[in-house]
């Protein structure tokens, strides 16, 4: 049976809304330790290991190959060496970031290797004692000394108390297939079944990149989505109900927006009463919706409004399969392309920026 292990970062406990000083100017700030949220990601693949893994191989010999790597160096990717590049102002503000990525004064290259003793240091602590080599010991209290003194409201307790809760997996199905992905407070899973939906309402797609009319039915299906927001949150805190969002009946009502010769725009589609469907109903009253909205963060839905800077963003995923029918998904993102951009000395990780997911208004 699919399960899943929701491993999402978390505001630290003091980082709320009465907490203004994590605000320049009623801003976040561009980068650096402030935006850090307590990660999940050890406690995750930790918490997954100890439920479902084999134990055919001890979990010091899983992490084994990534302490060979940060210790004994590995080749830097063109995809890293972009963001280095892309990002470079922003990594380059800070002595740990520029002593791990930057060589005399500039951002390594794609084929330079990078050594990185300090990851290598704290995934042995990893290693040795599991999740808890992380979120408490030597390397919870250097990273807590660290980002405290520079403005982050995370303690010590925040990081001891993390989980990785295991929950039901968001399921529907698409042509037969059926589909398990991520449940509250992830809102993609709601929404790539809402999605799938509506592309099952398009009879007969084609290769998209052979076939026009096929790319212009799946862009429709993507724009078509019930928006998530005020609707998906913690389950822990609110009584969640993805049904409105993944239920095939929203699909065929929302699907009647789409028109094979012209593409949507984003305020056709906002809103729960689609101003699509008001327009093919000549009600004239197209614009409503879009006047109502919330305002949009110039960094998109998945960031706080209260953003100045909009960095490259991009999320990590990977599947593995065996030959006896067990998989696994991963996804786990930094946010940007550099996350905060910021490296804690002797520790050698780069953090999130995740508290820029979250608005400023208690409303």
């Amino acid at each position: 049976k699919p399960t899943l292990f929701e491993f999402m970062s978390r505001v630290p406990e003091d980082a709320g809304l009465s907490n203004t000083s994590l605000m320049v100017n009623g801003r976040y700030p561009s980068d650096g330790p402030v935006l850090t949220n307590v990660p999940g990601t050890v406690s995750g693949m930790h918490s997954a290991w100890l439920k479902y893994g084999s134990k055919k191989v001890p979990w010091a010999d899983l992490i084994a190959p990534a302490i060979r790597a940060a210790r004994g160096g590995y080749v830097v990717s063109d995809g890293l060496a972009t963001t280095l590049a892309t990002e470079r102002e922003h990594f380059a503000k800070y002595e740990g970031s520029r002593a791990l990525f930057f060589r005399n004064g500039e951002p390594l290259q794609a084929g330079d290797t990078l050594r990185n003793p300090d990851l290598a240091w704290v995934l042995e602590q990893i290693a040795r004692n599991g999740a808890d080599g992380f979120y408490k010991g030597e390397v919870a209290t250097k990273w807590v000394n660290d980002l405290r003194a520079k403005g982050n409201a995370m303690k010590l307790t925040d990081l001891a108390r993390y989980f990785a809760p295991e929950r039901e997996p968001v399921s529907g199905t698409y042509r037969n297939y059926t589909v398990y992905s991520g449940a509250p407070p992830v809102s993609g899973g709601a929404e790539l079944v809402a999605r799938l939906n509506l592309l099952e309402q398009y009879p007969s797609p084609k290769s998209y990149r052979d076939d026009a009319a096929s790319m212009h039915a799946a862009l429709s299906a993507w724009f078509l989505v019930p928006s998530s927001r005020n609707r998906i949150a913690d389950p822990a805190l609110w009584p969640i109900d993805v049904a409105p969002i993944t239920n095939k009946d929203t699909a065929r009502v929302r699907w009647r927006c789409f028109d094979p010769a012209k593409a949507l725009t984003p305020e056709s589609v906002r809103g729960d009463t689609l101003a699509c469907l008001k327009n093919r109903q000549n009600t004239g009253d197209a614009g409503h919706e879009a006047l109502t909205r919330e305002p949009d963060s110039p960094c998109g839905d998945d960031h706080a409004a209260e953003m100045s800077v909009c960095h490259a963003s991009g999320t990590t995923a990977f599947t593995v399969a065996d030959n006896d029918g067990n998989m696994v998904a991963v996804t786990q993102t930094l946010g940007t392309w550099g996350g905060n951009f910021y490296v804690t000395p002797g520790l050698g990780f780069l953090s999130n920026d995740k508290l820029t997911s979250y608005g400023t208004d208690p409303a």
